[in-house]
């Protein structure tokens, strides 16, 4: 399938969202003429895994398979022996996120894998830079048991342009945006209701623009 036939995805996302059986799909996919990377018809198999990949909501995870032997370039599937990202707003989405969510919980109803479900993150498109005016990005890296989830300017992370950005760990911003709201506990639904936006300075300041006009300055540290 190419670029030019995204809107196929779409419908087929929003087609299984609104109860259509796999092999309804398969029908109507197959009639349009488009074909699979490799030149065959579209199979019900593929069509799963097309609904289960979250790459289609503008997402990206880094290092999927790795070379065992540089010499002979065998690559392998990573399980856990090295590093994976989990890039956000990598690219235009071709499924929105309640269409993705509806997907999802149907194949979860249905008792399908849902392994690579995306849930809605307080900080995407809250996160500014104040060196180069980009968004940040949400990052997961995991490596065997531990995971790590931190945000990088988008510039700096695709290396655009200069910029001196900081990285910013999730869980210190939640208790820097509970401090400042006021709240005990971090609630995503209250953040977005209030902050319409976080500028960060590459020194670490951060200025939260609340949604009713108002400001507050603060420093991200990573002793907090």
């Amino acid at each position: 399938m190419n670029e030019t036939e995204g809107w196929i995805v779409t419908k087929m996302f929003q087609d299984y969202a609104n109860g259509m059986r796999v092999r309804d799909i398969v029908a109507w996919v197959n009639q349009t003429g488009a074909k699979t990377r490799k030149g065959n018809d579209f199979m019900p198999a593929t069509i799963k895994a097309m609904l289960a990949n979250p790459t289609y909501t503008g997402v990206l995870l880094l290092c999927k398979e790795y070379v065992g032997d540089p010499i002979i370039h065998d690559r392998h599937k990573n399980k856990g022996e090295l590093p994976q990202y989990l890039v956000e707003d990598h690219h235009e989405p071709l499924v929105d996120e309640e269409t993705w969510q509806k997907a999802q919980q149907r194949t979860e109803q249905n008792r399908q894998p849902g392994r690579n479900r995306k849930k809605v993150n307080a900080f995407t498109g809250k996160l500014k830079c104040k060196d180069c005016g980009r968004n940040f990005q949400r990052i997961t890296q995991r490596y065997k048991d531990q995971i790590t989830i931190y945000w990088q300017c988008y510039s700096r992370r695709n290396h655009l342009v200069e910029c001196h950005s900081i990285n910013l760990d999730e869980f210190i911003l939640e208790k820097i945006a509970a401090r400042t709201l006021g709240i005990k506990k971090f609630d995503t639904d209250f953040f977005r209701e209030q902050v319409e936006v976080i500028e960060v300075e590459p020194d670490g300041t951060m200025e939260f623009h609340f949604i009713d006009g108002r400001r507050k300055t603060c420093k991200y540290e990573k002793s907090q």
